[in-house]
């Protein structure tokens, strides 16, 4: 757990630093289960990247999200005003809610001149990213779609203690009747489109180099060459020693993985937990039953081959 405790009151003149001197980088998983846990690991094995919260790892920051209500509270403003309403432009506003989020982090974190690091397993409203952060970097995460729904079942099915006897039914119902597993494999399937066609929009553009699009399975298999690549994106220094930690880092999170260090995990499972042979977060959809592999290639089965997973629907 953190120690860290930051004052009520951010030092004096803090908040008028230069912005660019604090090179934001945002990772944006696909959805849940896509391995951001593990990217923030890594993170945090490079003493020259700042966390959002400083310290922790898995602490997930949704400030894209509330785009809809800041833009419901800018069209009342511009409904109210009895002026030239074409004056005010919600999407050149966003750029200034954009800063006052950074600098607020600043202030609020005694950040330091330097790379900083938050994530976000969401991309709902990505395109709008760079509306809102227009000189930040993101980075986007998406993993196998089979993995990936077999992990969010998994962690579906985990009892919590204070649930009542209906909040641990209903998972078990909806397990039943294969609900869990539909609704994450069409959330899957809607979230991989969403970054496929954000970078066919943007990789000829200005902003092409402002943006990274990351495998979870490429991170899995060689974390230090990737890890080189991510902290070379957002202009981090990294060095062997670095590397080398990197190549250690815990699993936290993990659906499957517990704390024994056997893939016999219980959730809530948020103890790092040092990564041996036993971790194979890669082709665990492979136990999955004829009917199962038949819901996915009809929910999800065309993305998957799009992302390249597969070259077609014979697996």
């Amino acid at each position: 757990m953190s120690s860290f405790a930051p004052s009520r009151r951010p030092p004096e003149g803090q908040s008028e630093k230069a912005l660019d001197a604090y090179p934001f980088t945002f990772l944006h998983g696909s959805r849940v289960r896509s391995g951001s846990n593990y990217i923030g690991e890594i993170m945090g094995r490079n003493p020259h990247v700042q966390l959002v919260p400083p310290g922790k790892t898995t602490d997930e920051l949704p400030l894209l999200n509330n785009i809809e209500a800041w833009e419901k509270a800018f069209t009342d403003f511009q409904n109210k005003f009895k002026g030239d309403r074409s004056l005010y432009e919600f999407r050149a506003f966003l750029r200034y809610l954009g800063d006052a989020w950074r600098r607020y982090l600043i202030d609020r974190f005694d950040l330091k001149p330097g790379p900083v690091f938050l994530k976000y397993s969401n991309v709902k409203h990505i395109d709008r990213f760079f509306d809102m952060f227009p000189d930040a970097k993101l980075m986007l995460l998406y993993r196998d779609g089979r993995d990936n729904v077999a992990s969010t079942v998994k962690a579906g099915l985990a009892e919590r203690r204070h649930h009542s006897f209906g909040a641990k039914l209903k998972p078990r119902i909806n397990h039943l009747l294969n609900r869990d597993f539909a609704a994450a494999a069409r959330d899957w399937s809607r979230s991989v489109n969403k970054i496929r066609r954000f970078d066919e929009e943007r990789r000829t553009s200005d902003l092409a180099s402002r943006y990274m699009i990351v495998r979870y399975e490429d991170v899995v298999k060689e974390p230090g060459r990737m890890a080189e690549r991510l902290f070379a994106f957002m202009g981090a220094a990294c060095d062997a020693e670095i590397l080398k930690a990197v190549e250690g880092a815990d699993v936290v999170g993990s659906s499957f993985y517990g704390k024994s260090g056997k893939e016999d995990a219980v959730k809530p499972n948020w103890t790092p937990t040092k990564k041996t042979e036993a971790f194979q977060p890669v082709g665990r959809w492979k136990a999955w039953s004829a009917t199962q592999k038949k819901m996915f290639k009809r929910l999800a089965g065309n993305e998957l081959v799009r992302m390249g997973y597969e070259k077609d629907l014979n697996w």
